[in-house]
């Protein structure tokens, strides 16, 4: 048996409409866009703003959507803020600019009205299904409702039934799956989809021993990779840089920090991207995220050689953005931008050879002359980066042109996603032995060619 799901398309967050009633939602919030923006030509909601809204009512936060939608997570942020916040602001009565976590938006959008209360039943009758966020409160009640609801819909009657109620869902699915190992290889098949996040974890907390699933878990999160010849490659780079360095961290945590300096880098020609990329260094997420996961916090200020290649990969970032990012935004910006990046890897003890080849480069930049950058930059900045960047390979080993396919950027998101969520479940409290934990963790960002036995 088999719980029904939303069927993937292109409609992303389309599971919204599950629970959601989508279609007076978008008429309310259109007529609310109009009284908060009325100079705004077009009628409606847009695409973007609908599939947005879609997303925090899935409870997508910023991040997730962003990467769900391979965007960057400020600029998602950003569009939030001038856009679904104060429709939904305006919609209920809130005080302008009042609205300050997107937790917010299910929450006070179900408080007006717009959240479906009701499931079908087999025959097709409707049935009052109480929130269960509301019965949360008291988990003997949850229990038996769900007992309930499971020996009427499944145990005396096998017909084919959806749920229109996430909850009931999450439980029987991971019920379902918990109890077998051909169920647990069926559930490995879903690591990547983030609707289900809640029925790993709840499979997981299940089990009376949770190897058998973690183990599978991980030999999926291998698995999607494993044919990608150049992706493996890059891997392999990824454990022979980290080994090169001199550091006491875990080994996981210092392939995770390379793996998303180079992420950075692959993706800082991206027109999305460019703007963060010349303020900041532009990653999957912050290494922390899951280095914490590992009782890691790396900290690029005190170990040398990780400070010298956050810092040149940043220069990098910036350099390759500014191709794109040199028509948006003042050039000046941009200018000091790299300058102060390659001030910063001036100012390391690092190689002395290294420092002369940067400040060279450094002072072939128009520094007397800002306002003619921008020009300068259009006839020289793609032959300027080429040397920087191959200055920076040649002593740092970072920085290479991996010319990843959208597929294969795609992917690499995907194995990171899957990869940090393998270890939230791990720190889930699941009863899982010292011995695989421990295999897991070694592992983590390793070519198949390099796991460790």
């Amino acid at each position: 048996m088999m719980v029904r799901t939303p069927d993937s398309s292109e409609d992303l967050f389309a599971e919204a409409a599950t629970n959601w009633d989508l279609q007076k939602l978008y008429k309310d919030l259109a007529v609310a866009k109009r009284e908060f923006a009325p100079h705004k030509k077009r009628e409606g909601l847009t695409p973007t703003e609908k599939k947005h809204l879609r997303g925090l009512l899935c409870r997508y936060s910023p991040a997730e959507m962003a990467k769900k939608l391979y965007k960057n997570s400020r600029g998602v942020e950003a569009d939030l803020c001038k856009t679904i916040y104060r429709y939904v602001e305006q919609l209920t009565k809130k005080p302008l600019n009042t609205l300050k976590n997107w937790r917010d938006i299910p929450e006070w959008l179900e408080q007006n009205g717009y959240k479906i209360q009701v499931f079908d039943a087999v025959d097709g009758k409707k049935a009052i299904a109480s929130s269960a966020s509301d019965a949360l409160a008291d988990i003997e009640l949850v229990s038996e409702l769900i007992e309930l609801v499971f020996d009427l819909l499944f145990k005396k009657n096998r017909k084919k039934s959806s749920f229109f109620h996430q909850f009931f869902q999450e439980y029987l699915s991971a019920e379902e799956l918990a109890i077998s190992q051909q169920g647990c290889q069926q559930l490995v098949l879903h690591i990547t989809e983030p609707r289900w996040r809640q029925v790993f974890l709840q499979a997981s907390k299940k089990l009376p021993a949770a190897d058998s699933l973690f183990q599978l878990m991980n030999q999926q999160v291998d698995m999607l990779m494993i044919t990608d010849k150049k992706l493996q490659e890059f891997l392999r780079w990824v454990s022979k840089k980290s080994n090169s360095v001199n550091v006491s961290y875990k080994p996981a945590a210092v392939r995770l920090f390379y793996l998303t300096r180079a992420r950075a880098i692959a993706i800082a020609s991206d027109p999305d991207c460019a703007g963060s990329a010349i303020g900041s260094l532009i990653e999957v997420t912050t290494t922390n995220t899951i280095a914490t996961g590992l009782d890691i916090d790396i900290n690029t200020t005190t170990d040398i050689d990780l400070a010298i290649d956050y810092i040149s990969a940043l220069a990098i970032s910036r350099t390759i953005a500014t191709s794109t990012a040199i028509n948006i935004y003042i050039p000046d910006v941009i200018f000091n931008a790299i300058t102060i990046t390659l001030d910063d890897i001036l100012k390391e003890n690092t190689n002395s050879e290294f420092k002369e080849k940067i400040e060279k480069l450094k002072n072939n930049l128009p520094i007397s002359k800002r306002d003619t950058f921008k020009q300068w930059w259009l006839n020289n900045g793609l032959e300027w980066t080429k040397k920087l960047r191959n200055v920076i390979i040649n002593y740092r080993d970072i920085g290479q042109d991996w010319q990843f396919t959208e597929a294969q950027k795609k992917l690499l998101v995907q194995y990171y996603q899957a990869n940090k969520f393998l270890m939230e479940c791990l720190n889930s409290g699941c009863n899982v032995s010292p011995e695989v934990r421990s295999h897991i963790e070694d592992n983590l960002f390793l070519p198949l060619d390099s796991s460790l036995s």
